[in-house]
């Protein structure tokens, strides 16, 4: 996938939960911001969580730092590829699953 077609994806994702979160949201600016950095936590947890199962089964060599870089792309499409999963160089459900980062 083009470098700019992956932006504009993770630009739409982005403004989908800022609108979830701001847009339709009754809470008042100081709580909104709270939410968004909520968030924030989360998606980074998230993915230090990964790159560190996936150094583990050796597919990442790089820090832990819940940072979805280009060689945390490379290492999730290279375990779903030889995991039978669906290649998009993502954490979708099925890769979550699969790398066990939802029941932890």
């Amino acid at each position: 996938m083009a470098a700019e077609v992956k932006k504009e994806i993770g630009l739409e994702i982005g403004h989908v939960l800022f609108i979830d979160i701001v847009g339709y949201s009754k809470l008042l600016i100081t709580e909104q911001s709270e939410q968004i950095q909520k968030l924030r936590e989360i998606m980074r947890g998230t993915v230090a969580a990964a790159q560190d199962e996936l150094a583990r089964e050796g597919y990442y060599h790089g820090p832990i730092d819940g940072v979805f870089s280009e060689d945390t792309h490379r290492a999730v499409k290279d375990f779903q590829r030889d995991n039978g999963l669906n290649e998009t160089g993502y954490l979708s459900r099925e890769t979550r699953n699969a790398l066990e980062l939802d029941v932890k």
